[in-house]
């Protein structure tokens, strides 16, 4: 399973201390020592939330994002801590609600029992006390009929072959699901009003198949260099790759090479210092 680890969404704020307030009632906690540099906020031990406040602008995600939680407690509490600030979460069962954030993208937050919690033993962000929640699923609204194109890309050029389809219950529009090995999902669902966005938000996966995934990506054209994060990485070549530890794209493409939707991935190698993942013995 190539698609190790959704591992964090990145998308500028407009208020910091709005959005710390709003992230910290969702269970998240706040990565110290970050002077002068991006706000990190973790969700539980292996995610995160990277929230720039230096851009001058604000960025919405393509869809919804669902937060996974491991006790209808921790669930209740994140409830009650965004009533008390104000917000208005929408009950969509006894294990589920929505809520619209600061900058208005909206939040799933949910405590599914038989959920695959990413809080395991030797996460690397994983800290006493944590609040027991997750990155569990992140939703792209795509145009209808691009489902099947969509998922060909994923299996070609990513090699993420472990994907699930399926029809969404409220608009009976055909989604794929690209499946991490943690049960997570990165869900591409079909709708006739797709969500539009500034294409800056990105998100941040781990694979397994690092060398090879570039190699798909390379010979498409599909190798992304975003100047923005220069800082960070550069990669053009597989040289520059195995350096950074990662690369980009941003163009999911057809067989023709036609741009479906652009969503940016930072695609890491497992051996990025930043790496979550448990060690292996």
């Amino acid at each position: 399973m190539p698609l190790l680890l959704i591992e964090h969404l990145n998308m500028s704020v407009s208020d910091e201390k709005v959005s710390l307030d709003f992230y910290s009632a969702l269970g998240c906690v706040l990565v110290t020592g970050r002077v002068n540099k991006t706000m990190h906020v973790n969700c539980g031990g292996m995610t995160q939330f990277h929230l720039p406040n230096d851009e001058g602008r604000t960025d919405l995600w393509k869809g919804d994002i669902e937060l996974g939680y491991g006790s209808s407690e921790a669930h209740a509490e994140s409830i009650s801590k965004l009533v008390t600030l104000g917000y208005k979460p929408t009950t969509v069962d006894a294990n589920c609600s929505s809520v619209v954030g600061p900058d208005g993208n909206v939040f799933i937050l949910k405590f599914d029992p038989a959920a695959t919690t990413l809080n395991v033993e030797g996460a690397k962000r994983l800290a006493a006390g944590s609040p027991d929640s997750w990155i569990q699923n992140i939703v792209v609204e795509v145009p209808v009929g691009s489902s099947p194109k969509i998922s060909k890309f994923y299996n070609d050029v990513l090699l993420m072959a472990d994907q699930k389809s399926g029809l969404c219950p409220r608009t009976k529009l055909p989604f794929i699901s690209v499946m991490s090995s943690y049960g997570q999902a990165l869900r591409f669902q079909e709708s006739e009003t797709p969500k539009q966005t500034n294409d800056h938000e990105h998100c941040a996966i781990y694979i397994s198949d690092f060398e090879a995934t570039f190699d798909e990506a390379a010979k498409r054209g599909l190798v992304f260099v975003n100047e923005r994060f220069r800082h960070i990485d550069w990669a053009s070549t597989k040289e520059e790759a195995l350096e950074c530890n990662q690369f980009r794209l941003i163009n999911i493409v057809d067989e023709d090479g036609c741009t479906i939707v652009k969503v940016e991935h930072e695609i890491r190698n497992t051996s990025h210092p930043g790496c979550p993942l448990p060690v292996k013995a």
